[in-house]
Order: structure tokens, then C-alpha cells, then sequence
């Protein structure tokens, strides 16, 4: 299976990702249009906004596409439909840094940690009769 990333992936991950899988040839490249191995690979890894309609069709042994982002509204289903080619995502990846911004702002509420910073600042201490 040959492997072609789109996105910066820093030389230990380079390594520790040869380690653990088993391909015939893993490449890295900032650039489809230019890179000369397109029509062999069978994996494109990337963030999915640099895919065209040209593109896949130039990747003529493409199979699969991993998209490094929960969306894939950028890329060109209909070319991929077409080809059958599978495609995934990393769904849900922002699902805890979500939750934790939501639990943030409502302890931030709760706690009216606005009101005792802005206090706290001005070196005053005062009781807040009402949640306005």
C-alpha cells in the first residue's frame, strides 16, 4: 500500500508511524499537483481542502481518503462517488475541548468568577445582591 500525507507530520511521527505500519511506500508533500507518485498511491491522507475533481482523477489507484478534520463538505464527492473510493474523517475530535468550554463558561457563571475578578481587581469587596 503506498501512503501519501498532505500536512506537516514532524520526523518522530515519520518514524514511529514506519515503525507501526506496514506500507510499501509512505510519502509527505505540501503539494498534490506537483508531486509525480500520485497516480500510484492508494491512501491520501489530509485536511481535505486541497483535494480537486483532477486530482482524484490523476490518482488513478486511489481507494481511501482520510480527512484530518470532522468536515468534508471541501471535498469532491461527486468524483469520489463516482469512483467508489472510501473516505473517513476524524469525526467528533472536537467533542471534549467543547465540553469543557461549555463547563468552563457555566462555572464561570455560576461561580461569577467575572464579578469577584473584576473585584479583586479594583481591591474592593462588595456583596452582589442580584445576578444581573
Amino acid at each position: 500500500m503506498k501512503i501519501v500525507f498532505t500536512m506537516a507530520i514532524p520526523e518522530e511521527l515519520q518514524k514511529e508511524f514506519a515503525k507501526q505500519f506496514e506500507t510499501d511506500k509512505t510519502y509527505y508533500t505540501d503539494n498534490l499537483e506537483n508531486f509525480p507518485e500520485l497516480k500510484e498511491v492508494d491512501v491520501i491522507v489530509t485536511y481535505g481542502s486541497d483535494l480537486t475533481e483532477p486530482l482524484i482523477q490523476a490518482a488513478e489507484n486511489l481507494k481511501w481518503i482520510m480527512v484530518y478534520s470532522a468536515g468534508v463538505d471541501s471535498l469532491p464527492a461527486e468524483a469520489i462517488t463516482r469512483r467508489q473510493i472510501k473516505v473517513s474523517n476524524v469525526r467528533g475530535i472536537h467533542a471534549y475541548p467543547m465540553a469543557e468550554f461549555v463547563m468552563a463558561y457555566l462555572l464561570d457563571d455560576v461561580k461569577q468568577l467575572r464579578f469577584f475578578s473584576s473585584a479583586q481587581q479594583k481591591k474592593t469587596i462588595r456583596v452582589r445582591t442580584s445576578r444581573s
